[in-house]
Order: structure tokens, then C-alpha cells, then sequence
């Protein structure tokens, strides 16, 4: 009987011998070695660079400006131009100006009234001190921006520039952005703004 007894309490030691083996302590040691060998530091570096660049596209600002529809459809020249902020992160202290390379009347067969090379700043909202992710303004070619206007001759035909100037939010540098817009007829004869690259 003591013969069995003492084989059941050796059965039973077993298990506990190999719970006691721990892992060995060289395994942390080389993982810190790799990490510091050069090939371990290369790409560290590459990591960290990579992170970075994929930072700075999700938050740099990312601004639109499209042509929303004119107030009065018979004269292109009331179109609003809708600002909006497509970033992750708010843009602080934003102008709007616009820049005329040319507007004209349009009048084919008849004598036409031309502008060129002149500039504004929509002086209705001289400066927004906040614009969230998501959220639009607008800026508006008003008569009073015209150096001179002639009765019953509208303006038609444009080329201008929407410029946007804002603070960034985490460095707060000052940046300008322009967008380019020139008039064209559709298919229905109507005068519409369509994007132009600022090359053309």
C-alpha cells in the first residue's frame, strides 16, 4: 500500500516541475540587439518617416471652392463661389478675395465692355475667425467691385482667380490658395464657371 501511495504523489509532482521552467531571459535581450543593429534602426526610420508622411496628408488642410448657382441666371456675375473646408482640422482667420484677369460683356456683333487685371477683397465679411471640417462660406462678384458698370450691358464671360487665405491650425502658418474659373456656354446655351488650371 505505501508502494502506491507514494507512486500517486510522484504522478503528481510532474506537473509542477515543468510550470517552474521560465522562458529564457536572452529571448528580450536579442530583440533590444536587433532593434539596434543597423538593419533594426533602417527600419525604425523608415516606420517613423512613413507615419509622419501619412500624418501630414490626413491633416493638412485640404480647402474646395466650387461655383454654386448664380442669383440671377441671366447674369453669370451673380454666381457665388461656396468656400469649404474638406480637412480634418479647423482653419482659423480666412480672407476671400477675388482676382479678375478678365470679364467682359459678350455681346457678339455689338461693341463689348472689357475688364482686366484688377483684384478684391469681399470687404461683407472681412475675415472669418473660425471654419470647422465641413463647413462653407462664400464669396460673391458684387456690381460694386466693378471699377465701372454700363447700363444694360451685363457681364457674361469671365476669367478670374478665388483666392483663400487661412492660418493653419497646428503650426499656424499662413497660407494663400487660388482656384481658377473661367465661363463657358453648356449644351443649352447657358454661361456656366468651370474649373481652369492657372497654366492655361
Amino acid at each position: 500500500m505505501a508502494k502506491k501511495h507514494n507512486k500517486g504523489r510522484s504522478q503528481r509532482k510532474t506537473p509542477l516541475k515543468s510550470a517552474a521552467v521560465q522562458p529564457s531571459p536572452q529571448k528580450g535581450i536579442w530583440r533590444v540587439l536587433q532593434i539596434l543593429s543597423p538593419t533594426g534602426l533602417f527600419w525604425a526610420t523608415v516606420s517613423l518617416i512613413a507615419a509622419l508622411i501619412s500624418s501630414y496628408f490626413l491633416l493638412r488642410p485640404q480647402i474646395e471652392v466650387e461655383p454654386d448657382i448664380a442669383i440671377d441666371p441671366k447674369q453669370p456675375m451673380t454666381t457665388p463661389f461656396r468656400i469649404t473646408n474638406r480637412g480634418v482640422l479647423p482653419i482659423y482667420n480666412v480672407h476671400k478675395e477675388c482676382g479678375i484677369t478678365k470679364l467682359n460683356t459678350g455681346e457678339n456683333g455689338q461693341p463689348q465692355v472689357n475688364l482686366f487685371k484688377f483684384s478684391f477683397r469681399d470687404t461683407t465679411d472681412p475675415y472669418i475667425p473660425r471654419l470647422d471640417e465641413g463647413e462653407s462660406t462664400s464669396v460673391l462678384i458684387r456690381d460694386g467691385h466693378f471699377p465701372f458698370i454700363v447700363p444694360g450691358k451685363p457681364f457674361e464671360c469671365g476669367d478670374i482667380d478665388v483666392v483663400v487665405e487661412y492660418t493653419t491650425a497646428i503650426i499656424g502658418f499662413r497660407k494663400k490658395q487660388s482656384f481658377r474659373f473661367e465661363t463657358r456656354r453648356d449644351v443649352n446655351n447657358e454661361v456656366r464657371w468651370y474649373h481652369k488650371a492657372s497654366s492655361e
